[in-house]
């Protein structure tokens, strides 16, 4: 959805500092992040408009592992 890579990973949850970065380096967005001008404060537009497919994944499964859900279907 449009925002921030960060709204988007944490999806409305509040930010654990320790988890977000254990999450960003898990999901191998950290090298992303460093390109970005504004790191994980980039906005992004609709479907990701501004990211590559594989950034676009990235930050879906980040979203998915910053929520601790039970089940993942990927």
């Amino acid at each position: 959805f449009p925002g921030t890579i960060r709204s988007n990973i944490l999806f409305g949850k509040e930010i654990n500092p320790q988890k977000y970065e254990r999450v960003l380096k898990a999901c191998a967005l950290k090298r992303d992040l460093e390109l970005l001008p504004d790191g994980d404060l980039t906005l992004i537009g609709d479907r990701g408009a501004t990211l590559s497919g594989g950034q676009k994944a990235r930050v879906n499964l980040a979203r998915a592992v910053y929520q601790e859900a039970d089940v993942y279907l990927l």
